[in-house]
């Protein structure tokens, strides 16, 4: 019998062709598209060593862009200078500095920890810890660096919860923000997601992060550069497949995407993080519970906590204003969760659903579309923030004593979004 050797033979030139596929950096990536980084390295209170990319633009508004979970600084820089928000936003003027929260890639170094994935102490830490330490000591740095007295803050998806543990449980912080562009805003649970994958990796958290605990691994999906090379390699022979995969897993509308590029995104897709913050994660957006402290379990919660539940996070003490975009068909949070944020956080001035209703919770990284769909109004939303108006000292000073602070926001909103 003659077994025919050309898919073998197929496959392999196309891997050959593909390892050679450089994966590139965040500072290399902007070098690509012609512009010039600064790589800055500092140390939050509790020892672990961030490190931090800066598109310089001396003297201007400084932008903080903050990824969410499994992410890095790369995954705001995939597609093109024109469609990536960073450089969108230095071409019109801005400062811009690209976060990497501890756990991932850029940031996996502590003053006297090892990062192995079988050390517990090290990859002890969720959202939680890097919205009160790594967002305060990045925040610093970067007022310090600038000589500023604010900045303006831009986060993807678990970056709302990071930013909602550090307005909550440090409150000097606020003062410290100008303002926030919360994309896929995720801190509260959704009603029940449509996507069975998604039901059973968020709902069944705990399980999976017990498996791996007692399998003595804390790391959760590291960044892998053969991983990603044998990704990408995969997917360039077989973009249809990674596009249907996509689309299972995400909902991804395909035609918002370079179908071209579509290797590059899913093989860059996760940086790591850890198993604890993947739990956290998938605990606080589990439909019926809400955004509360990392749960130990009764007998540990009565001693950290002095209570057997977990106690929610203080969101009414978050005055930062905070503009929330979402979209219909995002996996990973609905209008029930946006809801929640609204109602809890006390000076929302703006809550934009996309008119896209193909687009969602990848599409503000990588659709073809985020520039005219979401880009362009946070822009003229942030100039708007320049020009001096205080929507904190509006809310007080403005405010007419027959309106209520809900009747008042409301009208403010009106106000903004006819501006956009």
């Amino acid at each position: 019998m003659k077994i025919s050797t050309q898919p073998v033979t197929v496959f392999l030139a196309c891997f050959q062709l593909s390892w050679g596929f450089s994966v590139h950096n965040t500072t290399e990536l902007l070098a690509n598209m012609m512009l010039f980084s600064e790589e800055h390295t500092y140390t939050t209170e509790d020892g672990y060593i961030l490190r931090m990319f800066r598109i310089p633009k001396i003297g201007a508004t400084p932008v903080l862009f903050v990824h969410g979970f499994l992410g890095s600084s790369d995954l705001w820089l995939l597609t093109n200078r024109r469609n990536n928000m960073p450089t969108i936003f230095y071409d019109e003027g801005y400062d811009v500095w690209l976060m990497n929260q501890r756990g991932n890639v850029y940031s996996k170094r502590h003053v006297m920890l090892s990062s192995d994935p079988g050390n517990a102490e090290f990859w002890n830490f969720s959202f939680h810890e890097i919205g009160l330490f790594d967002l305060a000591a990045t925040i610093d740095h970067i007022l310090e660096s600038t000589k500023s007295d604010s900045l303006l803050y831009v986060g993807h998806s678990m970056a709302t919860a990071a930013l909602m543990v550090l307005c909550s449980q440090r409150p000097e912080y606020n003062r410290k923000i100008r303002g926030a562009v919360l994309l896929a805003p995720v801190a509260y649970s959704m009603g029940q997601s449509k996507l069975p994958f998604i039901t059973l990796v968020v709902n069944q958290a705990s399980f999976f992060a017990n498996i791996m605990y007692k399998a003595h691994t804390y790391e959760f999906l590291p960044f892998d550069e053969t991983r990603i090379k044998l990704t990408y390699t995969l997917c360039a022979s077989q973009v249809s497949m990674c596009s249907l995969i996509l689309k299972i897993l995400f909902r991804t509308n395909i035609k918002n995407l370079v179908r071209d590029e579509i290797p590059i995104y899913l093989s860059r897709l996760s940086s790591g993080t850890s198993v604890k913050n993947y739990e956290h994660l998938g605990n606080i957006v589990s439909p019926g519970n809400n955004f509360t402290m990392y749960n130990y379990g009764p007998a540990k919660n009565q001693l950290m906590y002095g209570s057997p539940c977990p106690p929610q996070y203080n969101v009414g003490s978050v005055t930062v204003p905070l503009a929330l975009f979402y979209s219909k068909q995002d996996p990973f949070l609905d209008s029930h969760s946006v809801a929640k944020l609204k109602a809890n956080a006390p000076n929302v001035i703006l809550d934009l659903r996309v008119s896209d209703p193909d687009f969602q919770h990848l599409d503000y990284l990588f659709g073809i579309n985020s520039r005219p769909m979401v880009t362009d109004s946070i822009l003229k939303l942030i100039r708007q923030m320049e020009s001096g108006v205080d929507f904190r000292r509006n809310i007080v000073a403005k405010r007419s004593p027959k309106l209520g602070r809900r009747t008042f926001l409301y009208r403010l909103r009106k106000v903004i979004v006819q501006n956009l």
